[in-house]
């Protein structure tokens, strides 16, 4: 599965998107990673719009992302909740890494392949 929130890296907030392993207990990562009181988005997969590109940014309001909390089981129960009902991707903005002027908006379908 993969986490998208804000944690500090050296003293600055950065955007980071995480690929957790099978059987990680999410309740208790969240509550260190992002933190409590801090939002964070969780997804089985995700839709890269282009190969190889990077999230720039995370609408966790538009998305209604729950907010880490000290009680384990609830966050636990936040992110059932939110693999049971998935957030829309479309609040995800992509950008290239090689160019970093291109942006594009998150999709929800797998583009489809050029013919």
């Amino acid at each position: 599965m993969q986490l998208i929130c804000v944690k500090k890296v050296l003293g600055v907030d950065q955007l980071i998107n995480l690929t957790t392993a099978p059987g990680l207990n999410f309740g208790s990562f969240v509550k260190s990673t992002p933190g409590v009181g801090k939002q964070y988005l969780v997804f089985n997969s995700l839709n890269v719009p282009i190969p190889g590109w990077k999230i720039a940014a995370a609408d966790f309001t538009a998305a209604n992302a729950p907010t880490a909390k000290i009680d384990v089981a609830a966050n636990n129960a936040d992110v059932q909740a939110m693999i049971a009902n998935p957030p829309s991707q479309t609040c995800l903005t992509w950008y290239n890494p090689q160019d970093a002027s291109q942006t594009t908006p998150g999709i929800d379908q797998p583009a489809t392949p050029a013919q």
